[in-house]
């Protein structure tokens, strides 16, 4: 497992009339690919291939983000891509020592590859570009889907705020297992990462590895990316009730009230759970952290998963 000290691409930086130096006594590290792809068997394959930010001086925060504010204007997809994606990568999809397809990309959108992997699949991506490394990477679609047992949803009034509240019993298998939480809610978009953890069968399972944060005399905990291990319930059933802060301007009798649970690889785990401790609900800490990664010469993750889509119906 590699580790690096240092990462500043996923996240965007905001600045704020302010100079900030970062002092390296080291040689810069070369620019390289950056991934954040899941494989899912019968579920289309998106892939980006994107690009670490250089270190270094950025002064005031209009000059260091104009051009993505112009860049907004310009693409329909709201995004800086100039800065995010490698363009004209060659990224090669195998399967089962197969070469399926090769797709070139672009400076404006994800990869879609047209193959829908199969359970036990074996994959093999290749990517290729002339200023890069090249990167490979090998996966079994072989993950089993996660065990759920029963499911809810209220409303609940909590210190005057309307909160979703999400009930969920997890049977875990007894393996090395990997979570992850992705709502689909009338929620705020920043609380979709920061729920109120209301009750756990198995105290401090889903905070194992959070970032804590202090506000004056008060402790907060943060589970960015909604990760987490089976390490305290390995083989037992594990209950969670995790409060969202509702947006009732989000709500409308046709959204889809549902709530995914995955089981994920380690190497998403690992690099997810650390870069989470690099983020709070207002942006990036000032804590030096270590991101654990599983590339010798990339940075993010290539990974499997296997996910449970659940559609749930408010209980009034």
């Amino acid at each position: 497992m590699k580790k690096i000290a240092y990462i500043s691409i996923l996240i965007l930086v905001v600045f704020t009339s302010c100079e900030y130096e970062i002092d390296y006594n080291e040689k810069l590290p070369e620019d390289k690919f950056v991934f954040s792809t899941f494989v899912e068997e019968d579920d289309s394959i998106k892939f980006a291939v994107m690009h670490s930010a250089k270190p270094g001086l950025y002064e005031d925060y209009y000059d260091f983000d104009d051009d993505i504010f112009k860049s907004q204007k310009r693409n329909k997809y709201n995004l800086s891509t100039k800065d995010m994606f490698v363009n004209d990568a060659n990224v090669s999809l195998y399967v089962n020592n197969q070469l399926k397809e090769m797709k070139k990309q672009g400076e404006y959108e994800n990869i879609v590859f047209n193959y829908i992997p199969q359970h036990n699949d074996e994959i093999y991506f290749k990517i290729e570009h002339s200023n890069y490394p090249t990167v490979e990477q090998k996966l079994k679609l072989d993950i089993s889907s996660p065990q759920i047992d029963s499911t809810g949803l209220s409303k609940q009034r909590i210190g005057g705020d309307d909160y979703m509240v999400v009930y969920i019993e997890i049977n875990d298998d007894g393996g090395d297992n990997y979570y992850m939480f992705r709502p689909s809610l009338p929620i705020y978009s920043y609380d979709a990462t920061c729920p109120k953890v209301l009750y756990e069968s198995h105290p401090d399972a889903y905070m194992e590895n959070a970032l804590n944060v202090s506000f004056g005399d008060e402790d907060e905990k943060y589970n960015h990316f909604g990760v987490f291990s089976n390490n305290k319930f390995r083989g037992q059933k594990y209950i969670i009730k995790l409060a969202y802060e509702y947006a009732s301007y989000k709500d409308r009798n046709t959204y889809p009230y549902a709530f995914e649970v995955s089981k994920i690889d380690y190497n998403a785990y690992g690099y997810l759970s650390s870069l989470g401790k690099f983020l709070d609900m207002y942006g990036p800490t000032m804590n030096p952290i270590i991101i654990q990664n599983s590339f010798s010469n990339a940075y993010g993750f290539i990974s499997k998963k296997k996910s449970r889509k659940i559609n749930l119906k408010l209980n009034k």
